[in-house]
């Protein structure tokens, strides 16, 4: 009988050692978070904000927009905001973005950079 209970909690317990891994591993979103504003660029030029709360910030909006792109996101994305040329930050979809030879709108970008061609 002891056996038995003592089965059932360590199979409880490693159910929730392996939820607890699933829950902190976030997939592809910590891929772009290795870059980090202060980590190896000069300034933040972009950022996502998520109803959790966590802002993730990147050094270009090519970063922001491959993020954006991903399939998996920690949460739901709330504004994606690029910063202009005064420092302020302004609502990524009434940007226009360049892009090789082209200008992009929001939609484009977010297109160009599904089918992997952000730089």
């Amino acid at each position: 009988m002891q056996t038995m209970i003592r089965r059932r909690l360590a199979c409880a317990l490693a159910t929730l050692i392996f939820a607890a891994a699933l829950y902190e591993g976030d997939g592809p979103a910590r891929a772009h978070e290795a870059r980090p504003a202060g980590a190896g660029c000069g300034a933040v030029r972009a950022q996502i904000r998520y109803d959790s709360g966590r802002t993730l910030r990147y050094c270009s909006a090519g970063a922001m927009f491959a993020q954006l792109a991903a399939q998996e996101q920690p949460g739901r994305v709330r504004a994606a905001q690029v910063l202009d040329g005064g420092g302020r930050w302004l609502d990524a979809r009434h940007a226009v973005y360049p892009h090789g030879a082209r200008r992009l709108d929001y939609r484009q970008m977010l297109a160009a950079c599904a089918r992997a061609a952000c730089d």
